[in-house]
């Protein structure tokens, strides 16, 4: 078999399984500890999970899924966690820890945030129908603008480490806050829907 052959092979093998990965790291569907590849593409309804590796950037199409559990740290120019991820189509995102240095996400995909390094979110969507984002976090979090909009969001994730996730708007779309939903929901939030069910009970007796 001549080199020509094998090299159109790795290449195209990895095409059918649902992913394009320069290297081939994704024929398992797992970036593990170690691995470090340099663009993903996954897409059909594949699954891709990260745990320990690391990538320049994973590219999420179709109905795909992309969990990241851990990463290669930290974060900088010589040893990146996932640099960039890049959501389209219906495809979804759980990112419960490591490191990665911006979320784009569009179309119809959604994401699940819980924990980790997350520097960057850019949002392309409407918010039609309800926020594409969820962040579960403890309560507490706070805000700091940026003329008058939402810049970043700072918290404590349920494992105690405190996390700061600044957000890139963009002026053809709503500003990425009003594309994320917290979780659970701030204790005045509480209170209020507390006080609603009270007045209905009240007028219910009366």
């Amino acid at each position: 078999m001549s080199k020509f052959i094998v090299v159109i092979l790795l290449f195209t093998i990895p095409c059918f399984a649902g992913y394009y990965d320069i290297y081939g790291y994704t024929n398992d569907g797992l970036i593990s500890s170690w691995e470090y590849t340099f663009s993903v593409e996954v897409d059909s309804s594949s699954k891709l999970v990260v745990n320990g590796g690391g990538a320049d950037s994973i590219t999420m199409k179709d109905s795909s899924h992309l969990e990241i559990l851990s990463t290669s740290l930290p974060l900088n120019s010589t040893s990146k966690g996932v640099w960039s991820i890049d959501l389209s189509d219906n495809s979804s995102l759980t990112f419960s820890g490591g490191a990665t240095n911006e979320i784009v996400i569009g179309r119809n995909a959604t994401a699940l945030l819980t924990g980790g390094q997350i520097n960057n979110i850019r949002s392309l969507q409407t918010v039609t129908g309800g926020p594409h984002i969820v962040i579960d976090c403890q309560q507490g979090w706070s805000l700091a603008y940026q003329n008058n909009i939402p810049k970043i969001l700072y918290g404590t994730w349920h494992d105690g480490k405190a996390f700061a996730i600044n957000f890139i708007n963009d002026s053809d779309f709503p500003p990425v806050f009003d594309n994320i939903k917290i979780i659970p929901e701030p204790a005045s939030m509480l209170l209020l829907g507390l006080g609603g069910v009270l007045i209905n009970k009240r007028r219910r007796h009366n």
